[in-house]
């Protein structure tokens, strides 16, 4: 029997083809035969080809959990991946499904009647694709691609026998009689080539596994020692590790909960109709790509590259990283689940409305529409963009923000209706997500402020605050003497409530508030409220600073304007959209009243016999004849038309929007994330306003994860000055007493920050 385990204080005497995987516990390869040893007593044997039976041991050894992983191992001389695939068997099937050895691969899908089908396509001169194509989901292309290298193998041997037949028939025999030497035949290939390579075929093979395997995804999640062992080796030092931050507050936040709520239910239906669906580590894992490649600043999904670094395994908790392409894959077959991705935008949103406004008596939105403009290759619908003053090609973004700018939810609308269209739908959903007890005060800008759309709001017993659309009445600047001065920023003003405005056709009136700046300028503000008039001109001139600058706040940090989805689909051909045919009609009729002009222009300026007045005088006759013409034609050219009646029947694209709307709410839930740990750091900085910058140096640090038994440390080395990092560690601190953790830990251990270079 071998020794004990060795005891402190006692020499070490033991063998040096002895390791110890544990105080009490050991392998033994001083031998042909491997002993395992627990407690001083032999558990097994295996040689080095009986890989079943040191499965087993590992398995067994494995059941203890205060033993580490990587030191099991390290002591059966195998690497962390041997450690992950004995675990995950023995998880699925326990100890007989170890027993049954190893099975490389996938289940062989190839039959008989598949490889007669499959030779004939090759004979008809198919390639790997083409035969892929034809027998749809009978098998993979790997099966494929291993039958068209038999289908080759065969054809040549043929092709040999027969050249071997030709050849001895015409040559002539020597004076011996044997055989005049025979030509090598030439190989063939059905792609009309030379034959493939054995490596090709094994390359694309491999490469389709591959991808199976990453569609289908693990069905275990792995242990953070697990990650540690197989990130790089074994190295602790981790890049990017500061995006765990953000993976943290998302799970506390319940972002991964309401996902795998959702993702349950499409799955269920999915199985009901005979179908597979994404699995539940498979989407955690795309979730976790973009939202930490987003965190480091990547803007878009195509960040994921920038997490494929030697540490990246650990990172993702993963054996492998996901490629940009695999995460939009799954994310999108996520979103074509029916409704999923509203479904989960509007849930999150309500549940940030419910978390910002908690404890109010009235709750503040601010209501806006900007436009995302889109550059592609395309024919799309055109909207008015006032940064460029003109209409441009893209899409109309609705968006919901809170009282503090942040951001709640994004809808979009590729007709690119008015903002009117969205007001009551929208007020509807926020009241219905806040209850009857809450008032909905909703702010926004001149664009909603029509009055049949105000009255309607104000009969839905919603609240709302905006500016008044010129003209309107100018008070006198008497009317503002006696009055006190508010200050609102770093604005002061002065305001006074005089009659209500009226708002025509029976509606109904509203209330007014005039307001005067200090250079004697006058604003008219519009509500439907019994708010202090002071608390409504307050909201709505902070709506500029708060909602219109987390506007470009968004797009430059978290790339909302982003295209994401490039798909596209055709117009519903009987949608009503403006006419081109008038637009054009309108153009040219402007033209000619332009040139109209002018032509006049240069005659009042000419003399009565001066010789140019012939040449006016005909651009003056062809100006006016045009434009009889174009009048004639404008009543047989309605301004509005369907699709299929105008020249862009079969053209006009739009660009669904379920996959942007899952990739929006990671944005949005990132977003809030920020400005929440932007407010706890702020007040430690020096020059608070760089809290977020601050932040972003913080989610790019580098680190190590050390885990044990209960936790998992995690020091971070962010970039920074000393007082920067001083209130990185309070920060750090307030995170640690959150008792966040790592959204799909099997574990669930709590993350413990701390500072490596203060």
């Amino acid at each position: 029997m071998r020794p004990q385990a060795i005891l402190p204080a006692v020499q070490d005497c033991s063998d040096a083809g002895v390791r110890y995987f544990a105080r009490d516990g050991c392998v033994d390869h001083t031998d042909s035969v491997v002993g395992v040893y627990v407690g001083g007593s032999l558990i097994g044997t295996f040689t080095g080809e009986q890989h079943v039976e040191r499965d087993l041991l590992i398995a067994v050894v494995c059941r203890e959990p205060r033993v580490r992983l990587n030191r099991v191992a390290e002591a059966f001389g195998v690497d962390a991946k041997t450690i992950y695939r004995i675990r995950r068997k023995h998880e699925r099937g326990g100890m007989q499904a170890i027993a049954r050895g190893h099975r490389h691969g996938r289940p062989q899908r190839q039959t008989p009647q598949l490889e007669e089908r499959l030779f004939a396509l090759f004979d008809a001169g198919a390639t790997i694709s083409k035969a892929r194509e034809q027998i749809g989901r009978q098998a993979s292309r790997s099966v494929v691609a291993r039958t068209r290298k038999k289908w080759a193998e065969l054809r040549q041997s043929q092709k040999d026998d027969e050249a071997l037949v030709s050849t001895t028939a015409a040559l002539p025999h020597g004076v011996d009689g044997t055989q005049a030497p025979q030509a090598e035949a030439e190989p063939v290939s059905s792609r009309g080539g030379t034959q493939l390579d054995d490596g090709d075929d094994d390359a694309e093979a491999a490469s389709d596994e591959l991808e199976v395997e990453e569609a289908q995804g693990p069905q275990v999640e792995l242990e953070v020692e697990e990650a540690c062992a197989i990130g790089a080796q074994g190295r602790r030092r981790v890049q990017h590790l500061g995006a765990w931050i953000m993976l943290a507050m998302l799970n506390a936040l319940g972002l991964y909960a309401l996902t795998e709520q959702l993702r349950t239910k499409a799955e269920s239906k999915a199985r009901s109709a005979g179908k597979e669906f994404v699995g539940r580590v498979t989407l955690r894992a795309a979730l976790d790509s973009v939202a930490m490649a987003l965190s480091i600043g990547k803007r878009c999904v195509e960040g994921v590259r920038w997490l494929a670094t030697p540490s990246g395994p650990t990172l993702l908790r993963r054996e492998r990283v996901m490629s940009a392409s695999w995460v939009r894959r799954v994310l999108a077959r996520f979103a074509s689940a029916d409704d999923t991705a509203l479904e989960l935008h509007w849930s999150q949103a309500t549940s940030l409305v419910g978390s910002a406004t908690e404890g109010d008596e009235r709750a503040v939105f601010y209501i806006d529409n900007h436009v995302r403009p889109y550059t592609g290759k395309h024919t799309t619908r055109k909207a008015w963009r006032m940064q460029d003053k003109r209409a441009r090609p893209g899409i109309s973004d609705y968006y919901v923000h809170d009282e503090e700018g942040r951001p709640l939810a994004r809808i979009d609308d590729p007709s690119n209706g008015s903002l009117t269209d969205w007001l009551h739908p929208m007020a509807r959903l926020l009241r219905d997500a806040l209850g009857s007890d809450v008032k909905v005060l909703m702010a926004f800008d001149r664009a909603g402020a029509f009055p049949e759309h105000m009255a309607d709001l104000r009969d839905d017993r919603l609240e709302l605050v905006t500016y008044e659309r010129a003209p309107y009445q100018l008070l006198p600047a008497s009317a503002f003497k006696g009055e006190r001065w508010l200050t609102v920023g770093r604005k002061r003003i002065r305001l006074v409530e005089a009659a209500r405005k009226n708002l025509g056709k029976g509606r109904g009136r509203v209330r007014r508030i005039h307001v005067q700046t200090e250079s004697g300028a006058q604003l008219s503000v519009l509500a439907v409220s019994d708010a202090p008039a002071e608390r409504l001109v307050t909201i709505l001139i902070r709506r500029w600073p708060r909602q219109e600058n987390q506007f470009k706040h968004e797009n430059e940090r978290w790339g909302t304007n982003q295209l994401d989805g490039r798909r596209v689909e055709d117009y519903p051909p009987d949608e009503i959209i403006p006419n081109p045919a008038r637009r054009r009609l309108d153009r040219e009729l402007r033209i000619a009243h332009a040139a109209e002009g002018e032509a006049l222009r240069r005659l009042a300026a000419l003399d009565d016999d001066d010789p140019k007045r012939a040449t006016y005088d005909d651009d003056l006759l062809h100006a006016r004849e045009l434009q009889r013409e174009l009048k004639a034609l404008r009543p047989q050219v309605p301004t509005h038309a369907p699709v299929k009646e105008t020249e862009l029947a079969g053209k006009l694209k739009r660009h669904p929007g379920d996959y942007k709307r899952v990739i929006d709410t990671l944005r949005v839930a990132l977003a809030n994330v920020e400005s929440d740990l932007a407010a706890w750091l702020a007040p430690d900085l020096p020059k608070p306003a760089e809290a977020k910058k601050t932040l972003a140096k913080l989610f790019e640090a580098p680190g190590q994860v050390r885990p044990n038994g209960h936790t998992i440390s995690v020091t971070l080395e962010p970039a920074g000055t000393d007082a920067e990092l001083v209130a990185i560690d309070s920060l750090l601190s307030r995170l640690n007493q959150l008792d966040l953790r790592l959204p799909g830990d099997p574990s669930g251990r709590a993350l413990r920050f701390k500072l490596g270079n203060k």
